[in-house]
């Protein structure tokens, strides 16, 4: 992932619209490229060990930070400036800076010149600041993969609903929102893996929450259903696999065995419904997902079912004996 620092202003203050900021100086550098989600604090640039800084890293600049800056400025350190211009001329894109701090002093001014880095004030706190960088840049740079597929979020629980061409995906799907649940994407779904282990799923940033309907067309999910049918992003919770009921194959009757999928390396559980005219597929659904719910809150009803069924052949046994 190449993000320039154009595209990053752009992007950043599209999504917080109520945030302003001021580019002092290195306004040249506004194609340069972050390559990381870390925003790192400007004491790594005075750390002597220099292989421990990651190229294209956003600096975040405090008071304390402007302060080692005014130090480094009267006690005039040559070594130390040399290490600081070789971080500033190969690994550092841009430098946001707070808004209480009104002028930048005059080393970290010419240096961003020199190598035209942009040195770019946003009105916000520093800790609300930091964060709104960090998620901003954790999405943009998170590990992603783009499936075939509809993503729903059923009683709170995000649900990646897959299967054949022509299988009933989207169908399905529709049922759900009519049933009062939220679409997350229809045909194609971006799922990223965020920090804490979680997969998101997105859909098309060019036309979210339209929906293909086979006889029907192209229809609008908000204009015909409203916003609340909708959502932008979602957790992916578990996959579910539609495919033609198979009268050979042994489908799961119990649900003793649960089943997963690696995603971007992360276990997801998968159930899979066989597809045939008469079963009603959305209720099934909303079925699974209660259930995922009820598993979350440790109760199997599967397992439950098994453990009367294991108590009562063992009375059964000893009434015989």
């Amino acid at each position: 992932m190449r993000l320039t620092v154009f595209d990053f202003l752009h992007q950043f203050f599209e999504k917080h619209n109520l945030l302003t900021f001021k580019i002092f100086t290195g306004s040249a550098g506004s194609k340069n490229f972050i390559l990381s989600d870390t925003v790192a604090e400007p004491s790594i640039i005075f750390h002597k060990d220099l292989e421990l800084i990651e190229k294209g890293m956003l600096y975040f600049f405090s008071s304390n930070s402007f302060n080692l800056f005014n130090r480094l400025e009267k006690e005039d350190s040559k070594k130390l400036e040399e290490n600081i211009r070789y971080v500033f001329s190969n690994f550092c894109p841009a430098i946001i800076v707070l808004p209480e701090l009104i002028e930048p002093p005059l080393l970290l001014i010419t240096l961003c010149q020199t190598y035209h880095i942009p040195i770019i004030r946003i009105s916000e706190q520093a800790s609300v600041l930091k964060k709104l960088l960090t998620i901003f840049l954790e999405d943009k740079f998170a590990p992603s993969i783009t499936v075939h597929g509809d993503l729903v979020e059923v009683y709170g629980v995000g649900l990646l609903i897959t299967g054949e061409s022509g299988i009933g995906k989207s169908e399905a799907a529709l049922d759900l929102i009519k049933r009062g649940h939220r679409l997350i994407s229809d045909d194609m779904v971006v799922i990223k893996k965020m920090s804490g282990n979680f997969l998101f799923g997105t859909g098309s940033e060019i036309a979210p929450h339209f929906m293909e309907v086979r006889g029907v067309g192209i229809i609008n999910v908000v204009q015909l259903f409203g916003v609340a049918a909708v959502r932008e992003k979602k957790r992916i919770d578990a996959k579910i696999i539609l495919e033609d009921w198979d009268q050979s194959r042994k489908y799961d009757r119990l649900g003793l065995i649960d089943k997963y999928e690696s995603i971007l390396g992360i276990k997801v559980p998968v159930l899979i419904i066989p597809v045939r005219p008469g079963r009603n597929i959305p209720a099934i659904i909303e079925t699974s997902a209660l259930n995922l719910r009820l598993k979350r809150a440790g109760i199997n009803s599967a397992q439950s079912f098994n453990n009367i069924l294991i108590k009562w052949m063992k009375s059964e046994k000893k009434i015989k004996l």
